[in-house]
């Protein structure tokens, strides 16, 4: 909703603005010469491109930053372990709408080659970044991907669990309670069309069934409780 009504308050702007100069070159067009007229209509139009594109930049931000505001709100209570899940996501910017194949639930990554998550997880203990990805565009991207965790490069590793490719970090403990942020890097998004797989033409990276935080068990841990 809060969304929805700073777009409608920019729109406004936008349509003002429009206005504004319609008035402008209709007041003008009766009192000046051929010359003049062409020198401030090429003034208006040269004022309002600027104009519109300050809004456009505005309404991108704004979009942006109140995604993420909507996933920190879902996992606002501070959690020793985080999962979002695919359906969780449709509001993460640069994630395509819900799938479903094979039993599993994902949301390809769009073209932009970056993905951001802010999650509210409790890090007193060493933890592990867990991304579940049914399908990749390329093979390579798994191993090729960078992964960035409260602005540290973290290394990763891959391995393959009920035929999902499971990329996996550990993460640092950390005294006090702060979002832990995520960014996720590819090295490039491809179309299926490019690949020759399929005519859709949409450039995707990954298809992300889930990621999550979660405590790294010990394996005194993992003996204490068999016994």
């Amino acid at each position: 909703m809060a969304q929805q009504q700073e777009k409608s308050y920019f729109e406004e702007i936008r349509s003002s603005q429009l206005n504004y100069y319609r008035m402008r070159l209709n007041a003008v067009v009766s009192g000046l010469d051929n010359k003049d007229m062409a020198e401030e209509c090429a003034s208006c139009l040269s004022e309002l491109g600027t104009r519109m594109q300050i809004i456009e930049a505005l309404l991108v931000a704004e979009s942006r930053v109140s995604s993420n505001d909507i996933v920190s709100s879902v996992l606002s209570e501070w959690q020793d372990s985080v999962t979002l899940i695919a359906k969780d996501m449709k509001n993460i910017a640069n994630l395509k709408e819900l799938e479903l194949h094979a039993g599993h639930q994902f949301c390809w990554s769009g073209a932009d080659k970056t993905l951001d998550f802010v999650i509210f997880v409790k890090r007193n203990r060493v933890t592990e970044l867990t991304l579940d990805i049914v399908a990749v565009m390329k093979p390579e991207f798994l191993k090729q991907m960078t992964i960035i965790v409260d602005g540290v490069l973290l290394k990763h590793k891959v391995r393959e669990v009920n035929k999902v490719s499971q990329v996996f970090s550990r993460l640092p403990k950390q005294s006090t309670n702060t979002p832990t942020t995520i960014r996720i890097v590819l090295p490039a998004t491809v179309s299926p069309s490019e690949l020759g797989t399929s005519n859709d033409m949409r450039k995707m990276g990954i298809a992300l069934a889930s990621i999550g935080i979660q405590p790294v068990v010990s394996c005194f841990t993992r003996l204490r409780g068999k016994l």
